[in-house]
């Protein structure tokens, strides 16, 4: 992982949410995280981070069918 990756938190109290590498040491990351209502920077676990992987349902693979051709139900 370097600085202003992309990463997944996978343990404690955020895990789930993504964010931005800011600064990784050893065994201590701190990660910015945006938040609905402001922008916080947190340090947590090394461990508990992981990169982030592209959302696998892009809109780029969806087909669009012109409205002619669409079976009515």
């Amino acid at each position: 992982m370097r600085v202003q990756d992309v990463i997944k938190i996978i343990e404690g109290p955020f895990a789930g949410l993504n964010g931005t590498l800011v600064y990784l040491t050893g065994e201590r990351a701190v990660i910015t995280l945006d938040l609905p209502s402001r922008q916080i920077e947190v340090e947590m676990d090394s461990n508990w981070i992981m990169t982030a992987t592209p959302d696998r349902r892009s809109v780029s693979n969806v087909r669009i069918a012109p409205l002619g051709s669409r079976n009515s139900a």
